[in-house]
């Protein structure tokens, strides 16, 4: 069986409306924001491969280790990517702690 089929069963048992994209669909098809990173090619590959390690599957109900990440950075380093994705960046306890974020976990 293939990863497609296997997220196209979980999709269907998990009684979603339609199969989640993968970070790699999500980034390069033009239905989500493939017109905005030219089909992926304009996303820097340091943060494909994060994207990639942070999502493995379009399933988060089933990571274990899926952790809060707080983007932050420089313009023009991809930030705005995952605004709606709620995509962030591990951080130690002691930034947490130095940043005030506690309430925010």
């Amino acid at each position: 069986m293939s990863v497609k089929q296997v997220y196209k069963e979980m999709s269907k048992r998990l009684q979603y409306e339609k199969t989640p994209p993968t970070i790699n669909e999500f980034l390069s098809n033009p239905y989500y924001l493939g017109e905005e990173t030219q089909e992926g090619t304009k996303v820097f590959k340091y943060w494909k491969d994060k994207l990639n390690e942070w999502y493995p599957t379009p399933f988060f109900e089933y990571d274990p280790n899926l952790k809060i990440v707080l983007m932050s950075g420089g313009t023009g380093i991809g930030k705005c990517l995952g605004k709606d994705q709620e995509l962030e960046i591990l951080m130690s306890d002691e930034d947490i702690k130095k940043y005030n974020l506690e309430e925010y976990l």
